[in-house]
């Protein structure tokens, strides 16, 4: 387990409204060894200087994995035909050329 110290800073790196989803999975990690060792939702929140319902959503998502699947293509061309493509959380990709969405995509799957 990683130190809470350390955990705290990053978390007060960030910058802007987002955090990263691999800090926020091992903070979720944390909260949810904490709360199976019986610490108080309060005593985390405190701690990790977090909003309650921030702390709590975080917990529930501790061991989902990235919804990003790795996926090998054919050696096939691409055709230079714009494509849409839609995630599994609902956001689009309009009318992109197929070659620099396969590009991106095989970037966020790192």
């Amino acid at each position: 387990m990683e130190k809470i110290e350390r955990l705290v800073r990053e978390l007060k790196a960030v910058e802007g409204l987002h955090y990263p989803d691999d800090l926020r999975r091992r903070v979720g990690s944390y909260i949810a060894a904490q709360r199976a060792d019986k610490v108080t939702w309060k005593s985390i929140q405190h701690e990790l200087g977090l909003a309650n319902d921030t702390i709590r959503r975080w917990a529930q998502t501790a061991g989902t994995k990235p919804k990003f699947r790795r996926v090998k293509t054919t050696g096939l061309p691409i055709k230079a035909q714009p494509v849409t493509v839609v995630s599994p959380q609902g956001w689009r990709l309009e009318s992109m050329d197929a070659e620099v969405g396969s590009s991106l995509f095989r970037e966020l799957a790192r």
